[in-house]
């Protein structure tokens, strides 16, 4: 996976299944908003969830944090690899 900041083309490419699998292999994931940046490493592998519609949703204690509506994005991701 790149190591920027995707588009919403980026992410019909990169769903939930994607992000959970570059979590699980090491990587790292950074979900941004206008105040807020989350970091997600490997003990956060299958966190990251699509519903019916398409949109992802990211687990966020019991319950779910909405990232998109279906192809549109509502916040930043970013990933890359731990050190």
């Amino acid at each position: 996976m790149p190591a920027y900041g995707y588009t919403q083309e980026d992410l019909r490419a990169w769903r939930a299944t994607c992000l959970n699998e570059h979590l699980a292999n090491g990587g790292i994931v950074q979900v941004s908003t206008y105040t807020n940046a989350t970091l997600y490493t490997k003990r956060h592998a299958g966190w990251f969830t699509e519903d019916a519609k398409g949109s992802l949703y990211v687990r966020y204690g019991r319950g779910k944090n909405q990232l998109s509506h279906g192809d549109r994005l509502l916040v930043s991701i970013r990933t890359g690899w731990s050190k």
